[in-house]
């Protein structure tokens, strides 16, 4: 008699084997099925009602999914109950190579919920050898299982092309066989994966947001990974409110999953957000409940994260922090070494030597460590909020940040961070500066800038005016961060930080500028913007002309008195000269 539940459940097609005929032959696989799909309480009614007429291969069957059952719901003693009693069957003689497959298959995965990766990784290969010494066929099903989760636990080992080279070959297993559910779990994991070792996020956002619309609501474990994974890279590029409103649309399925570590990640994500708004004891709140969510003991990879981001606003409220130090430490003895090392590396900060395939924890070291040259790196890849851990804790919600070597702005907003690849100019840098803490007054600032102690409105008036039209252009929608103080002075708003630290070889250069040149206070406001830089490259009199709405010959006369006192290059001749700036 066939077994279409059998069959089903083999061609992970878990919907339809839990829709067959409930008998003797087929309760086992449709209980199966359940604990796939997610349906725990009608799993373990079914094991209740049948666990006297199954046979012995049939049970060692049922406790391998309801130990997974139970993990997956955080149950972790009834789960080691499943996983433990399948392990003291494993001589028994009349299992084959399916049920000694499980026995360790089941182990493994256990393992790995405790992060005992190293363990859960020799449980998988034996899991995997069954087969090769057995005359019976590797089901297909079982075998991109096993591989999944070698790849799992290479992954979290640090070693990522070992991790992607597992998980490749479990899906050309999955696809092959047409395995729909779990080609979407591979597919998931193995994007999720690269897009914490790689660098690219933006591209990686893309590729998890497109799986994710291909990706019932049904299959919430699976779901629930994507919408957690895109809300980390949104909040990596410091795109918070996107982060925000991303898991708030979702967070419905995360809860329905009934994963106790899924909430406990959906809170810490949450408590991250409310960071940049300095919302620091609400934070610390939702950091309770995660806690809370979570087994001291199991999902240490989970809570030493949790506790790392416990200390960094224990430390920004300057409160003792010697006890979370205590329970890192503590828990951190418990895991394989090569997870501390990923943990206190990617977490904690700690100056360790990082695997070259993890891009992104190079980077997150590095940044931990301070080292201002990873911002190129960060501005590439759009990595921008790791911009305020690289300036250190910040006064205020809000900020401006000069790049070091003035190749733009970083705009901090709590709810984003962005960044201005526009050059300021030196005056420009100097004028926000003046402008930062409290107003100035047009005549402070014309002096401060330009070195004129005597302030004539009907001839700096204009330079003040289009100096701050420029620099709130340069601010974008940020450009109310700049306001009138009165009616004749300016300042930035009270509650921005100015970030201005410039490096070594910009202050070198700097100084050789102010060194060689003393601006002269008989130069006219429109000789001043020239050498402001407002024209970008190589510039001809008419551009100057038409800029300022002057007449030729006077252009000619601001240029030719700029060339003569060594503030332009004059090259070409006739209309095909141009200037630029000496410096």
């Amino acid at each position: 008699m066939a077994n279409r539940a059998r069959d089903f459940y083999y061609l992970d097609d878990y919907e339809r084997a839990s829709q067959e005929v409930l008998d003797e032959m087929s309760a086992s696989y449709i209980l199966g099925s359940y604990c796939f799909l997610g349906e725990h309480d009608k799993a373990r009614t079914l094991f209740r009602q049948f666990k006297s007429s199954f046979s012995e291969p049939q049970k060692v069957f049922c406790r391998f999914h309801l130990g997974i059952s139970y993990t997956r719901t955080s149950d972790y003693p009834k789960a080691r109950e499943f996983f433990l009693e399948n392990w003291k069957k494993r001589h028994f003689k009349e299992f084959g190579a399916i049920e000694r497959f499980l026995i360790y298959q089941g182990l493994s995965f256990f393992r790995y919920f405790f992060s005992k990766h190293e363990s859960s990784l020799a449980f998988a290969k034996k899991a995997d050898e069954q087969f090769l010494t057995s005359k019976e066929r590797p089901m297909s099903l079982y075998q991109a299982l096993v591989w999944e989760l070698i790849g799992h636990n290479y992954y979290q080992l640090g070693r990522a092309a070992k991790g992607e080279v597992f998980f490749k070959k479990a899906l050309e297993v999955s696809e092959k066989n047409h395995f729909t559910q779990l080609t979407q779990e591979l597919k998931a994991s193995l994007l999720i994966y690269q897009s914490q070792y790689e660098l690219d996020v933006s591209k990686n956002i893309s590729k998890l947001k497109k799986l994710l619309n291909q990706t019932s609501e049904s299959n919430d474990y699976t779901f629930s990974e994507l919408v957690l994974q895109i809300s980390k890279l949104f909040f990596l590029r410091g795109q918070y409110r996107k982060a925000n409103e991303f898991l708030l649309q979702n967070f419905n399925v995360i809860y329905k999953n009934d994963n106790k570590r899924k909430v406990a990640i959906l809170n810490t994500l949450l408590a991250q957000l409310l960071i940049p708004k300095q919302q620091y004891m609400e934070a610390l709140s939702l950091l309770k409940v995660a806690k809370g969510n979570l087994n001291n003991q199991i999902d240490i990879n989970l809570l030493a994260p949790i506790l790392g981001v416990e200390r960094k606003i224990l430390g920004i409220l300057e409160q003792e922090t010697s006890v979370i130090d205590q329970e890192l430490n503590s828990l951190l003895e418990e895991t394989d070494k090569a997870i501390l090392h990923q943990v206190q590396k990617r977490e904690l900060g700690l100056p360790l030597e990082t695997h070259e395939e993890d891009q992104l924890g190079v980077l997150f070291d590095r940044v931990h460590r301070g080292d201002k040259n990873a911002i190129d790196l960060i501005i590439k890849h759009q990595l921008l909020h790791l911009i305020p851990k690289l300036f250190g804790p910040l006064p205020k919600k809000k900020a401006i940040i000069v790049h070091p070597q003035n190749l733009g702005l970083f705009i901090l907003d709590e709810d984003e961070v962005s960044y201005n690849s526009h050059k300021l100019s030196k005056n420009q840098i100097h004028f926000l500066g003046e402008m930062a803490g409290h107003g100035k007054s047009k005549a402070e600032l014309v002096k401060a800038i330009w070195g004129y102690n005597e302030y004539d409105p009907f001839r700096h008036d204009h330079l003040v005016y289009t100096m701050v039209k420029r620099l709130r252009k340069v601010l974008g929608d940020k450009s109310a961060w700049i306001n009138s103080a009165g009616e004749d002075s300016y300042q930035i708003e009270p509650e921005v930080a100015l970030i201005l630290r410039k490096s070594e070889e910009k202050k070198k250069v700097e100084k050789k500028i102010e060194e060689a040149f003393e601006v002269p206070h008989d130069l006219n406001f429109r000789q001043l913007q020239i050498i402001e830089g407002i024209f970008e490259g190589p510039f001809s009199a008419g551009q100057v002309t038409k800029h300022f709405q002057t007449t030729r010959m006077t252009a000619y006369r601001d240029l030719d008195d700029l060339v003569k006192k060594g503030y332009l290059l004059k090259r070409g001749e006739k209309r095909g000269t141009r200037y630029t700036l000496q410096v």
